[in-house]
């Protein structure tokens, strides 16, 4: 799993997401940065919606062992909708 925004962390776990990264990358045939990039342009369209928790936020994409595509997961603990009228 890769986790792309989340709180700071320890060097054990900084060593364990690095291994991750390379894991998904080599699982999923995406470079980190383009992972990067699509949690980054999901979050600023979520933005235009509502206010959430980047602190709390968790965006990676995995692949189950025997499934045959990987699966993007995004967990955005929402803070306040937007009024439509926005």
């Amino acid at each position: 799993m890769l986790k792309l925004f989340s709180k700071r962390s320890d060097s054990k776990d900084i060593a364990f997401e690095r291994l991750n990264r390379a894991l998904v990358k080599d699982r999923t045939n995406c470079s980190c940065e383009m992972i990067e990039g699509l949690g980054e342009d999901i979050l600023s369209a979520v933005s235009n919606y509502m206010e959430y928790d980047r602190s709390e936020t968790d965006i990676h994409i995995s692949r189950e062992e025997g499934e045959e595509n990987p699966v993007l997961y995004a967990k955005i603990p929402i803070i306040t909708l937007f009024n439509e009228s926005k």
